[in-house]
């Protein structure tokens, strides 16, 4: 007798026992379904928010249209602030929606490059044709959401890199106010003396 897919489907599910699974085998295959398809909705309500599809756009017209570059060779510095603030909605999405520290740390590790790149003139603008900052961030959202291990990997790499980056950052800054701090004392300590001195 032949039998559709969707009724061979149903007597496994029924008949479980007749199968090589065992009790706890289907269970788990079963979970793990559902834990896919709740994956694969969020996804979609992540890839339809109003966030996401702004963060496309900017993507496609920033870099498709090499926009971001022509800002930045137009606008001397300002064209890099514009441009920064324009990744925006790619951190909205990566905090708000997928709340991902790693991705969010690797996003900022994009835009921190393309700001760090625009500081020099015409080559860091000639190298915005090239390095495409908004398409890259796009590229790792949806490399994540969509689990792809190698984007994945590259999240994780960045993200680890931002995060030294950061801490290298503090302690300098650190460094920097401890060594004001005593210069201030000991020009305190020096006034003090000729004061008294002249007292």
């Amino acid at each position: 007798i032949m039998t559709t897919k969707r009724e061979r489907k149903q007597n496994g599910i029924n008949n479980y026992s007749s199968s090589n699974l065992t009790e706890k085998e289907f269970k788990y295959a079963n979970n793990h379904k559902e834990i896919e398809k709740s994956l694969e909705l969020r996804r979609e309500e992540i890839k339809s928010s109003t966030s996401f599809k702004l963060m496309k756009n900017i993507s496609m017209i920033m870099d498709k249209y090499y926009l971001d570059p022509i800002i930045g060779l137009s606008l001397p510095g300002v064209g890099d602030v514009i441009t920064s603030i324009l990744a925006l909605p790619s951190l909205q999405v990566s905090i708000f929606q997928i709340k991902s520290i790693p991705l969010t740390l690797a996003i900022i590790f994009n835009i921190l490059k393309d700001i760090f790149i625009g500081f020099f003139p015409v080559v860091g603008d000639v190298f915005d044709f090239l390095f495409k900052a908004n398409y890259k961030n796009y590229s790792l959202i949806v490399g994540f959401v969509e689990g792809d291990k190698q984007i994945i990997n590259q999240v994780n790499k960045k993200a680890f890199l931002t995060l030294f980056l950061i801490l290298v950052l503090i302690g300098l800054n650190i460094l920097a106010f401890l060594f004001v701090s005593k210069i201030i004392s000991e020009l305190i300590e020096g006034g003090k003396y000729l004061l008294n001195l002249i007292l």
